[in-house]
Order: structure tokens, then C-alpha cells, then sequence
């Protein structure tokens, strides 16, 4: 390749590979903050081509204020952002990865089940604690109107 080859991007891919994103984002940016696409046909769906150095310049005029104000990403970010994209590509991770949402969904959906049985079976405590009281009121009544009527001749 020579110099100015590699100075033109000519792929989304390419764009998000200098910009260290995904290429949906590159393509958000492109719609909402006016990142330095050209199209071949002029045409949404075209060929798409960028400079380096344009998208340099965008980048520092664009997001000047979060480098300011926010926290700037070191190399270390970038490293493991890219190992991350790198570990994702891997079937096995993938597929694990896929797993441990699936539990994790299992497992909400599971605490929300043992909260309503919890709160179904303190509803039963509290209706058979009623209930029950009232009987053993009633068994003690009905005792005592035992003993009353045994108290004249029988003692107890």
C-alpha cells in the first residue's frame, strides 16, 4: 500500500477499526453527529469512503469537551476492549456466554416466583392463625361452659 492509500478508509469496517468501535456506532455517529462519510453515488446504501485525517479533525472538534470534562480512555481500556471483542468471537466463550444470560434470566424469574409463593403462604399462615384462633376460642368456651354445668355436683 502506499501513503495515500492508507490514508483513505473505504469500509465501515475499516472506520471502526480506526476509531476502536463497533461499526453501528460509527454508522450512528455518521447520522447523528455528522462524522466525515463521503458516498460514492451519493446515495445511503453506497460505497463509503473517509480520510484519516478528517475524521481526526471531527474527532477533536466533536468530543473535545469530553476529553476535558470526562475521562480519557488509556491503553490499557483499548486492550481490554479488544481482547474482550476477541474472547466474544471464540464459539466456546460464546456459547457460555449465552448460558450464564439464559441462567441469570432463569434465575430472576425464579425469585420472582418465590416471592409471590412467600407472600401466598404468609396470606395462608394468617388465615389458618385466624381461623385456628377462633376455634380455639370457640374449644375454650365450650369448656367452660362444660365445667359450669359439671360444677354443681362433679369436681373437676
Amino acid at each position: 500500500m502506499n501513503g495515500a492509500s492508507q490514508q483513505y478508509l473505504h469500509t465501515w469496517k475499516e472506520i471502526a477499526g480506526y476509531l476502536d468501535c463497533g461499526v453501528r456506532t460509527v454508522q450512528r455517529w455518521e447520522a447523528q453527529l455528522a462524522l466525515p462519510v463521503r458516498r460514492a453515488d451519493g446515495k445511503n446504501r453506497s460505497h463509503v469512503l473517509a480520510t484519516r485525517s478528517e475524521i481526526d479533525e471531527w474527532l477533536k472538534n466533536t468530543f473535545s469537551a469530553l476529553r476535558v470534562n470526562g475521562p480519557r480512555r488509556t491503553a490499557r481500556d483499548h486492550l481490554e476492549r479488544r481482547i474482550s471483542r476477541e474472547i466474544r468471537r471464540d464459539p466456546e466463550i460464546s456459547e457460555l456466554i449465552l448460558r450464564t444470560k439464559a441462567i441469570r434470566r432463569n434465575l430472576v424469574e425464579l425469585q420472582r416466583a418465590l416471592s409471590v409463593a412467600e407472600t401466598e403462604l404468609e396470606a395462608a399462615i394468617n388465615r389458618l392463625a385466624c381461623s385456628g384462633a377462633s376455634r380455639l376460642q370457640a374449644d375454650i368456651s365450650s369448656i367452660a361452659r362444660i365445667n359450669s354445668d359439671h360444677s354443681t355436683g362433679i369436681a373437676v
